[in-house]
């Protein structure tokens, strides 16, 4: 079994290559507007999302796409933990964007390491935007 991993990992080592350069390349682009777009106050206590959408098919239309590109980014973040990217930031923007029980303390905890939250507040900064506020 272990063979058949090492031995496909060595065939298709190009592939997984490119595959991580263009990773690394969308991360670099899309997080830094992604975190930017975060709400200061997001995760403090008293946080209550806005309801920008009313019409029900908008807004299922909305959750499913949300959910996609979170659960992508999530995807992407678990392997750039393993290769060149910004793996703890993409996870943690993409679990901002996925609808799940016990969301904001997951969040919470990984948004309270004091690296994490150096690095995010630096890119906030560096786009005129104030740091985030944590409870």
């Amino acid at each position: 079994m272990i063979n058949s991993i090492i031995l496909y990992i060595s065939d298709n080592i190009w592939l997984i290559t490119t595959i991580s350069i263009f990773i690394f390349i969308i991360s670099l682009l899309m997080i830094p507007y992604l975190l930017i777009r975060i709400p200061h106050d997001y995760f403090t206590k008293s946080y209550v999302k806005p309801e920008k959408i009313q019409h029900p098919v908008l807004k299922f239309l909305e959750l499913v796409i949300r959910n996609t590109i979170g659960l992508l980014l999530v995807v992407f973040g678990i392997i750039m933990l393993f290769t060149p990217g910004q793996g703890l930031i993409s996870l943690i923007t993409g679990l901002s964007l996925i609808d799940f029980p016990y969301k904001k303390q997951v969040e919470r905890k990984i948004i309270s390491i004091p690296k994490v939250l150096l690095v995010i507040n630096n890119i906030r900064r560096n786009q005129k935007h104030s740091d985030l506020l944590i409870d």
